[in-house]
């Protein structure tokens, strides 16, 4: 189970939350992570989740693209 916490941008379009989260792989526990959820329109929403263990500038490791699927 994740538990995270976080704001909205003043528009609701942008959601950032933190949270700690456990790698089995490399056995390390309580990391940082960083979740952003953006909406950018009714058909189209972004997810992304950022290690803030790497350090480099780019900590993005995942990102999901939600489309909605048009009926013809």
């Amino acid at each position: 189970m994740y538990t995270m916490e976080g704001s909205a941008n003043a528009a609701g379009t942008v959601f950032t939350f933190y949270g700690k989260s456990d790698e089995p792989m490399t056995g390390e526990h309580g990391k940082t992570i960083k979740y952003v959820l953006r909406i950018v329109n009714n058909d189209k929403h972004i997810f992304e989740i950022h290690d803030l263990s790497i350090e480099e500038p780019n900590t993005k490791v995942m990102e999901m693209v939600y489309t909605r699927k048009k009926e013809k």
